[in-house]
């Protein structure tokens, strides 16, 4: 009987029943991505290049068992401008992910490409001087002693023109 217990136990825990549930990526992306389309203010968009990338960095804790956000960061501060209520992020439950540790860092990348543009609706502006800047504003650095989680990309279609 003692063996069997044993061997059920070691089942349980190889199949992760046991312990932490497994985090639904998708359905963390889904929660993210309804959290921060509804709000996006495209007329904020300067009119001037087809890209903008940045990325928001969420700083999750855990406190007395509590999973909580206690800072969210950007790479560029048009993300406040697009997203005025960017602190409800912190109402999404992360406690999926966090698993066992302390505290992790969650990583979402965002680009938005201008389908067309109000200067010149006829023409995308697209130019590759400005793609560094854009792909590298996708990261935040990365020192060994954090546990950094980076989720889909967000990407994100405008169309700028009046009609």
């Amino acid at each position: 009987m003692k063996k069997l217990v044993v061997i059920l136990l070691s089942i349980l825990i190889s199949m992760n029943i046991v312990g932490a549930q497994e985090p639904n990526w998708h359905e963390l992306d889904g929660k993210i991505s309804n959290m921060l389309f509804p709000q996006l203010d495209a007329t904020t968009l300067p009119d001037s290049v087809a890209i903008y990338s940045f990325a928001i960095k969420l700083e999750i804790r855990v406190n007395n068992k509590e999973v909580t956000v206690d800072k969210i960061t950007v790479t560029d501060s048009i993300a406040y401008k697009l997203f005025k209520e960017i602190n409800n992020l912190k109402s999404i439950n992360f406690s999926s992910i966090i698993g066992k540790k302390k505290s992790i860092d969650v990583v979402i990348p965002v680009s938005i490409f201008i389908m067309r543009s109000r200067r010149n609706p006829n023409k995308n502006e697209l130019r590759v001087d400005n793609l560094p800047k854009n792909f590298s504003n996708l990261f935040f650095p990365f020192n060994n002693q954090q546990d950094l989680v980076y989720m889909n990309l967000l990407k994100i279609l405008v169309d700028l023109q009046e009609y």
